[in-house]
């Protein structure tokens, strides 16, 4: 679970503090032993927390709590609709990418879903290219951009997928600056 503590208590930990905290609770919580089943899982979660700097730890703490949840189909997607929990589904294949040569490709894709629960796009009406953009920039912000990006270049042939790798490109320049 992502929730952890409030209030003033929370505000003066550290970052490092914050974090451990963080990975006690999500890992005691039943949703989450599938992760603890698998080194390479998780590793890939441990990695993406650790990218998380002060403000997007604090959202993710002091807001409903997220649970990843296995299950079949295409990589992941976010629910945000449900009351007590925001909801990331892995499929098979982010599985497999967690256990490749390439494990960072599978982070960046947590991480681009926490980026629609962080931006709470399940509660606005946005265009679906904009959602993914603003999730594509969350998570550039955390430092795995160029790892989205080359999983976004797998999908040569799709035009969103066109439109977002020349997105982060134009994203990582800009850092790079």
């Amino acid at each position: 679970m992502l929730r952890l503590l409030t209030g003033q208590r929370q505000r003066n930990l550290s970052l490092a503090d914050k974090k451990k905290k963080f990975f006690k609770q999500f890992f005691s919580s039943d949703f989450h032993e599938w992760i603890l089943d698998n080194k390479y899982y998780e590793r890939a979660f441990r990695i993406l927390v650790e990218s998380f700097n002060g403000q997007v730890l604090d959202f993710f703490l002091n807001n409903k709590s997220v649970v990843f949840i296995k299950a079949n189909g295409r990589l992941s997607c976010a629910l945000s609709s449900l009351e007590k929990y925001h909801v990331v589904i892995i499929f098979p294949d982010l599985c497999q990418i967690f256990e490749s040569a390439s494990p960072m490709r599978g982070v960046a894709i947590l991480a681009h879903e926490l980026g629609h629960i962080y931006y709470n796009h399940s509660a606005q009406t946005i265009l679906p290219l904009k959602a993914q953009l603003e999730a594509d920039a969350f998570t550039a912000s955390l430092g795995l951009g160029s790892d989205l990006q080359d999983v976004l270049l797998d999908y040569p042939k799709s035009e969103e997928c066109r439109i977002r790798a020349e997105y982060m490109t134009s994203l990582m320049t800009v850092k790079d600056n």
